[in-house]
């Protein structure tokens, strides 16, 4: 608690008022006043810890993210895993915990749309037992005593401690105001608890717009239908557009003016998908002049890597069930084999240069003998950028696409905010949230002549 406090900026926040109930405020002074008597003696911190009792006081429980947003660490793997710098401006700090068996669970943020409300959440052990968190404690949230599907992604900071972002999705929406709970258990560790908020996001909803949709020209087989923008993304409506597995392999990007988003989560029901582009928030669709849509699928002859197992919940534990006869998926490991060999083969005959610190191959050289170029990168204001150009747009699409960032030790995988066109090329834009050296990598490194295809825009109408 005390390191917390003694890094706010009081001044940051100085304006904020919300109440907190008597409960809350005497729970809160109890907890200071012990702290300020351990300090006896400490005159200058003790007079922080003061200075800040007040703040505490009234910012409540479901108020502005201060006191997350001032532990850096915490608040950078957050944002890596979904909780946009965008969405801080409708994020409410909660800090409530549960705790059993040695291990304690806090909810530290909670944002809302009608579509989405996301979750962060810090998992704390007394020993070290975190190998792999996704597989540890589950959870999975209801909204006014409804399930509703959940997903998330998880990150290690050590073995005492992860930090997981959960998010809630609802095709029908969530309710402006009500009850979010979220349930955590696990059989490995014997814990069964839930934290549940009172919460209501009346604010946030006013930012939000929804409206059906035409397709100027519609040559493709999809049809979107309808987009709504919100403070968590912006969210496609798409009919005849059926998805199955989650690879990667079919899509639509969301051109706004001349940035491209990428997807974020979707579902599908039959013929009709239900796309999610978290990085385009109501203000970048308000503002907007020209929307468009760019469909991306595999070519006939692509190989896709992935998939061959689904996970399901058996006797509360997550297991993996296999979708492909031990033929289909021998055939598929040995072509992984193949294409990985392939893979390292190209990286390591491929031009390489450092720039700002950050390391990247400036040149691929696609099946069909086209060149895709990282002609520059640059690091400063809090972003990175990466610029591409090349001889063919769909292969440079498909770098852009499929281009990442991470650390020196290939950890801390980061995927772009967004993409922006540049002339020919395109600018690839990241946050920059990992410290030291950065490398540039793509997902695939081979440009094969079979492959994701990425179609023309098609311009959205908006009714």
């Amino acid at each position: 608690m005390s390191k917390e406090l003694e890094n706010i900026n009081l001044d940051d926040y100085k304006n904020i008022e919300v109440e907190m109930n008597d409960i809350k405020k005497a729970k809160m002074k109890k907890t200071l006043r012990k702290e300020i008597i351990r300090r006896k003696g400490r005159k200058r911190k003790t007079v922080a810890i003061v200075a800040s009792l007040t703040f505490i006081m009234t910012l409540g429980i479901i108020s502005q993210p201060a006191i997350a947003q001032n532990i850096p660490l915490i608040n950078t793997m957050y944002q890596k895993m979904g909780f946009s710098e965008k969405y801080l401006p409708v994020t409410k700090y909660v800090g409530e915990s549960v705790e059993e068996n040695g291990i304690k669970v806090t909810v530290d943020n909670i944002a809302a749309s009608e579509r989405v409300i996301r979750i962060s959440v810090k998992v704390e052990s007394e020993n070290e037992i975190f190998e792999n968190p996704s597989s540890l404690i589950h959870m999975i949230g209801s909204v006014n005593g409804i399930s509703v599907g959940s997903a998330g992604s998880a990150y290690n900071i050590d073995k005492k401690k992860y930090v997981e972002v959960i998010e809630l999705s609802s095709i029908e929406g969530f309710p402006s105001a009500g009850t979010v709970k979220l349930n955590m258990f696990s059989e490995t560790y014997k814990i069964n608890q839930s934290i549940e908020l009172n919460v209501d996001f009346t604010d946030s909803y006013k930012n939000n717009i929804k409206k059906e949709v035409t397709m100027e020209s519609n040559n493709g087989e999809y049809k979107v239908v309808e987009l709504e923008g919100t403070t968590l993304g912006t969210f496609l409506k798409v009919e005849n557009f059926k998805i199955e597995g989650s690879d990667g392999s079919k899509g639509v990007l969301l051109k706004v003016d001349d940035k491209i988003y990428r997807n974020g989560s979707f579902s599908s029901d039959g013929e009709i998908a239900y796309l999610s582009c978290p990085d385009a928030v109501y203000d970048d669709i308000k503002n907007a002049k020209n929307i468009s849509a760019i469909e991306y699928k595999n070519e006939d002859g692509a190989v896709v890597f992935g998939g061959g197992v689904k996970s399901t919940l058996v006797n509360s534990e997550w297991v993996s069930v296999p979708t492909m006869t031990e033929e289909e998926t021998e055939v598929k490991n040995k072509l992984f084999v193949e294409h990985m060999e392939k893979e390292r083969i190209a990286k390591e005959s491929s031009p390489k240069k450092i720039k700002d610190n950050i390391g990247y191959i400036s040149e691929l050289i696609s099946q069909d003998g086209n060149k895709v170029n990282i002609t520059n990168v640059e690091r400063k204001d809090g972003k990175i950028k990466i610029y591409i150009d090349g001889d063919e747009r769909n292969d440079i699409l498909r770098v852009a696409n499929d281009t990442f960032i991470c650390d020196d030790n290939n950890k801390n995988y980061q995927f772009p905010e967004l993409i922006r066109e540049n002339g020919e090329g395109y600018i690839i834009e990241f946050d920059d949230s990992i410290e030291g050296k950065v490398k540039v990598d793509m997902q695939d490194m081979l440009i094969n002549k079979h492959g994701l295809r990425f179609e023309e825009e098609e311009k959205l109408i908006l009714k």
